[in-house]
């Protein structure tokens, strides 16, 4: 996904430094450099010292070491100098939403033997990560936690087997969170001071549809931005355009290898770098009334939240002031209940705990949102997926030999590095330090325990437990597998900014808005080159 500021961060905009713990690159072949977060360290350095007794039990001379630099950093210096460069990890994090651009640009290397014959290899190993081998072919489990991240990993290639470059790590999705007395979510409805307060008024009923609409409605009423999601961010409004694409799933005909997604292929073989191949559910004449009806409900959210918000996204180049006026808003108590993601969980408690409050915090999956108040417009979905490993398509070609006279190439000493790092032993201090959530169940049941045993954790078991919900819930949809997608987040929120013009009314902002991001999509589109 995209690089978020926490807000934490946002209070005090404040630089932060990278160190690297150890040095990439150099002559040693044998040393296999794993990117890692400084958030990570807890969970990253036990997992080190296990794999690299492993590798000296076997007699091989491979040897792991983590190298401190933020993911993002580590994208920055891709782009600018290639992953031959000697400061790219062996080992990295991938965004889903990268994941097809880097294979285009050859910078990730296809690591699908590897995974038959290291990661799948033993039959217990198979059923962890939801893969079995049929005709030496990788096939992926259905109903498993793990589905719908492989289903992302996976990409077809016209007459060769499937390529899979990346070893799903962590599910992401977003979450509520929200102070129950006040206005928040319980049995499927809204409930809080808010909602009886402007029961009346607002004809909100016994059962207050929980429903974006309805949020627009509680922020108008009440004058101030009572109930926020982040529509500015093509991240988080993607989550009500895959609404659109599930209450509309029989108009959408993707050809066999692309993924049913607001951005797919309609014709041809896939994969194909025809863009006149590609569709969306904003161009498509049977779906964009749907998408219309949603974007129209972004803006109006948007709208809803104040002057001052409008003008702290107006024109601008990136959410800073935005996120600053929120986090005003949320330490001041006049926000309580707000989207997120889990990484963000703790300094959303911190701030709504502020000046001796003790509201009473809860949790809920993104997809308890729908888009407006009708059943039918469909509800929030989050993008499947999150983050995966991947290895350098650079990395040396060094074999080693086991004490068994077996030959161990160093890919797959590194694919030995990832399953020693997949593992449940380290599962609750990912989550716990940077909310990361794995892909895996066995692992997500051993964090959830981990938690609700820990008193002043139960905030982060329900986080938990509400994200794997909705990966087994429908609350997560496809990515497009194509990178062509990967002009659609300056197309959203470049032109949401301009639609949030203070003196523009919310009738031409909606006109305007779709009418921006439809151009700014054929232009791009029109324009854009693979690989």
């Amino acid at each position: 996904m995209k690089k978020m500021i926490s807000l934490l961060s946002a209070m005090a905009i404040t630089a932060s430094s990278v160190s690297a713990v150890a040095a990439c690159g150099g002559g040693n072949d044998n040393e296999i450099i794993v990117q890692m977060n400084k958030q990570w360290v807890d969970a990253y350095n036990p997992a080190i010292t296990a794999i690299n007794a492993k590798f000296e039990s076997l007699g091989l001379d491979f040897r792991a070491k983590t190298k401190e630099l933020d993911v993002f950093d580590n994208y920055d210096n891709i782009g600018k100098k290639g992953v031959r460069d000697k400061n790219t990890p062996d080992i990295f994090m991938l965004g889903y939403d990268r994941y097809q651009g880097y294979k285009a640009q050859n910078n990730i290397k296809d690591l699908s033997s590897e995974i038959k014959s290291v990661l799948i290899k033993e039959t217990a190993k198979q059923e962890k990560y939801g893969l079995t081998i049929e005709n030496d072919k990788i096939q992926i489990t259905q109903s498993h936690l793990a589905t719908s991240t492989w289903e992302g990993a996976r990409i077809a290639q016209s007459g060769a087997d499937d390529y899979y470059g990346m070893v799903p790590a962590w599910i992401e999705n977003l979450i509520w969170i929200f102070d129950k007395d006040k206005l928040g979510i319980e049995d499927g409805k809204l409930v809080g001071s808010y909602v009886e307060d402007y029961r009346t008024d607002l004809e909100l009923g016994d059962d207050p549809v929980v429903s974006l609409e309805n949020l627009a409605k509680i922020n108008r009423k009440a004058e101030k931005t009572v109930g926020y999601f982040r529509t500015v961010d093509g991240y988080y409004a993607g989550n009500a355009l895959n609404g659109v694409l599930h209450a509309n799933e029989d108009k959408i005909t993707p050809v066999t290898g692309s993924s049913k997604a607001i951005v797919y292929q309609k014709t041809g073989t896939h994969p194909s770098e025809n863009k006149d191949d590609f569709s969306s559910i904003w161009e498509e004449a049977s779906t964009v009334e749907a998408f219309n009806k949603a974007a129209d409900t972004l803006v109006d959210i948007g709208f809803s939240y104040g002057s001052d918000m409008r003008e702290a996204t107006y024109g601008k180049t990136s959410d800073d002031a935005l996120l600053q006026a929120l986090t005003a808003k949320i330490k001041a108590g006049e926000t309580v209940m707000s989207v997120l993601g889990p990484w963000d969980l703790q300094s959303y408690k911190t701030l709504m705990e502020e000046n001796d409050r003790t509201p009473n915090l809860g949790i809920a999956s993104i997809s308890s949102m729908q888009i407006t108040n009708t059943v039918a417009d469909g509800k929030l979905s989050g993008f499947a997926g999150g983050y995966g490993y991947v290895v350098k398509s650079t990395i040396s070609n060094k074999v080693n030999q086991t004490n068994d006279g077996d030959e161990i190439t160093k890919t797959q000493a590194a694919m030995m590095v990832i399953d020693e790092l997949a593992k449940k032993d380290y599962a609750t201090d990912l989550a716990k330090g940077d909310g990361k959530y794995s892909t895996y169940q066995d692992n997500i049941d051993k964090a959830y325990k981990d938690f609700s045993d820990t008193e002043g954790m139960e905030l982060f078991a329900q986080a938990i437990e509400q994200i794997s919900f909705s990966y087994n819930d429908g609350g997560v949809t496809a990515r497009p597998n194509t990178s062509l997608f990967d002009i659609y987040w300056a197309a959203w929120a470049d032109n949401y900014r301009l639609s949030m013009n203070p003196a523009w009314t919310l009738d031409h902002a909606k006109t305007e808005f779709r009418k921006l991001f439809n151009n700014k999509w054929d232009t791009d589109k029109a324009a854009y080159v693979w690989g």
